[in-house]
């Protein structure tokens, strides 16, 4: 299965759809995410950590409908991947099983705001 990580700014796009390539994008991503895997990791909540709204947990619940959970981990040494959801892990509720199943090898992408029309492209093809 494909692996797809991206960036925090992507994620804000997405949420906000103020643009027309990041509404179809979302809902592009929404409606095939079965067939992707999807990640976040702490630099998602250390850059909404930042907003001084309520806004940040809308946003959270947002990334969640895309990430299902799937909490990637590099603070090296230690590289994991485990099931948690943004809201958990912000309120540093107890950390849930690791999925054995999915290595760092399995990326495809790693996609930036330079990089969203790549990926656009990749799921209206």
């Amino acid at each position: 299965m494909i692996t797809i990580y991206l960036d925090k700014q992507v994620f804000s796009h997405l949420f906000n759809a103020r643009e027309e390539k990041y509404s179809l994008l979302r809902d592009k991503i929404l409606s095939h995410k079965d067939e992707f895997i999807f990640f976040y990791s702490n630099a998602h909540l250390f850059d909404l950590q930042d907003d001084k709204t309520d806004i940040k947990y809308a946003e959270m619940e947002f990334m969640q409908s895309i990430v299902d959970g799937n909490r990637l981990i590099y603070e090296f040494p230690r590289q994991e991947v485990m099931k948690q959801s943004p809201r958990e892990k912000s309120n540093f509720a107890p950390q849930k099983k690791i999925i054995p199943s999915v290595t760092f090898t399995n990326f495809a992408f790693a996609v930036g705001l330079c990089t969203t029309h790549k990926i656009l492209y990749f799921f209206t093809k």
